[in-house]
């Protein structure tokens, strides 16, 4: 698929191939991992920084599947976090004032947040059987084992 140019309002645009969904789930994906990464700065018990190195391993994994199933189907991945990148960012830098237990609640709602939608993506008209299957399959066990994992450890409900 080739890049189309548009004009609006006299500007020259690039239009590049887009599935929204594939990038919905890129930009969280992207969003979830630099999440992870910050918080891990903070934690200072061994075992929990193994754990959350294994949950920011699952989303990259999710990320690089993502985006590679965009690159195969003639799509440019998403790049960009956009505004929910922004709103993770600013999240995570007012919760480092309060204490890392608020950080580790702040990536529970995330993993909570990232259940919802990949259950929404399974009724998408956007994304494949074979990207649905893999949704069942991987990600939304993915998701529930991470959110197992906060509330045994933390007492989040």
């Amino acid at each position: 698929m080739f890049a189309r140019t548009s004009y609006h309002y006299g500007v020259l645009f690039n239009e590049e191939p887009h599935n929204l969904d594939i990038d919905e789930l890129i930009r969280g994906e992207m969003a979830a991992i630099d999440a992870y990464r910050q918080v891990e700065q903070d934690v200072f018990d061994e075992e929990e920084f193994k754990y959350l190195k294994k949950i920011e391993s699952d989303h990259i994994k999710a990320l690089n599947y993502w985006k590679d199933e965009a690159r195969k189907h003639g799509n440019i991945p998403e790049k960009r976090k956009r505004l929910w990148g922004a709103f993770v960012q600013g999240v995570l830098i007012l919760t480092q004032l309060v204490g890392v237990r608020a950080e580790l609640k702040t990536l529970f709602r995330g993993e909570l947040l990232g259940l919802k939608n990949y259950k929404k993506m399974l009724k998408s008209r956007m994304l494949s059987k074979e990207q649905k299957n893999k949704i069942k399959k991987v990600f939304l066990p993915q998701q529930q084992n991470h959110i197992r994992f906060f509330k045994q450890k933390y007492s989040f409900f």
